[in-house]
């Protein structure tokens, strides 16, 4: 994943100059991987220009009973305080064009009561796009307590998953600076 971490760099060092120093990435840059649950097979895919050049496909065997009951996750993020502009980037698309194929995407508690600091839905279409989902933190997370979680299961769908990150700032330090195709406000 060398290719995401000198992305990122690129992006947060030399698009917007003193601002962008100040967004940070709070999750993994060297293992920006997703565990998976629920009813979902998976298999790797082949996906150009997204960094590591494949995608995993989730194929989500049914409509869960509730959407959160299959999903893909990460590996636990830094600290994030309430207050700040949290943003999730991942690459994904639809890996169908059987029907609408979308995703709550989320970045909160790990434990009860698994409240989110962000969260929204983002509708997918077959071309591997940089999503992002921004807002501020309503909740404060401490090191190694949050999360990012992608919940699949809103429909029998099948969509393919590359890496993610998530970066914070602070309001005053302007526009964050990640490559965003699509950018979607929390709720």
């Amino acid at each position: 994943m060398g290719l995401l971490r000198t992305l990122v760099t690129l992006v947060l060092a030399g698009c917007a100059g003193v601002a962008a120093a100040q967004e940070t990435v709070i999750s993994d840059m060297e293992k920006p991987n997703w565990d998976f649950y629920g009813g979902v097979k998976l298999k790797k895919v082949p996906a150009e220009g997204v960094p590591g050049g494949t995608m995993i496909e989730a194929d989500v065997l049914k409509k869960g009973s509730n959407f959160w009951d299959a999903a893909a996750v990460s590996q636990p993020i830094k600290a994030i305080g309430k207050g700040k502009i949290v943003t999730l980037g991942f690459f994904a698309r639809a890996a169908s064009d059987d029907g609408p194929v979308w995703l709550n995407a989320n970045v909160g508690r790990i434990e009860a009561p698994y409240d989110t600091a962000i969260i929204a839905r983002v509708k997918l279409d077959q071309e591997a796009r940089f999503y992002c989902v921004e807002g501020v933190s309503k909740i404060d997370l401490a090191n190694k307590a949050g999360k990012v979680t992608l919940h699949l299961a809103g429909e029998k769908q099948k969509i393919d998953l590359g890496p993610f990150l998530v970066t914070v700032r602070d309001e005053q330090d302007g526009p964050g600076q990640l490559p965003c195709a699509v950018r979607l406000g929390s709720w």
